[in-house]
């Protein structure tokens, strides 16, 4: 039961520093191959997950990591860490 003047629900907490607030989503549809071309930098997690980027990287995210028996949530993770951590540094280069 929720006390008078409080949320009952999560409160999402904006950082007002624009460099703390990204968050890149993939879509689990998106192809390996759109990925790559948007983010050159993931090939080391695809390579790190034996996902094949040559003639299987016009299979979904989802289905590539279910080729390689690994969960989609996990190669997604870690793609998306790649993206974030890149994406920071632009941010950052950007501010010198």
């Amino acid at each position: 039961m929720a006390r008078a003047g409080l949320p009952t629900a999560p409160t999402r907490i904006m950082s007002p520093d624009p460099v703390h607030s990204v968050e890149p989503r993939l879509d689990p549809s998106m192809s390996v191959n759109d990925v790559l071309l948007r983010h050159p930098k993931t090939m080391s997690v695809f390579n790190a997950f034996g996902v094949d980027t040559c003639c299987g990287g016009g299979v979904s995210l989802r289905e590539a990591a279910r080729a390689g028996g690994i969960l989609p949530e996990t190669l997604i993770f870690a793609v998306e860490s790649v993206v974030r951590h890149g994406a920071l540094a632009s941010r950052a280069e950007g501010r010198r």
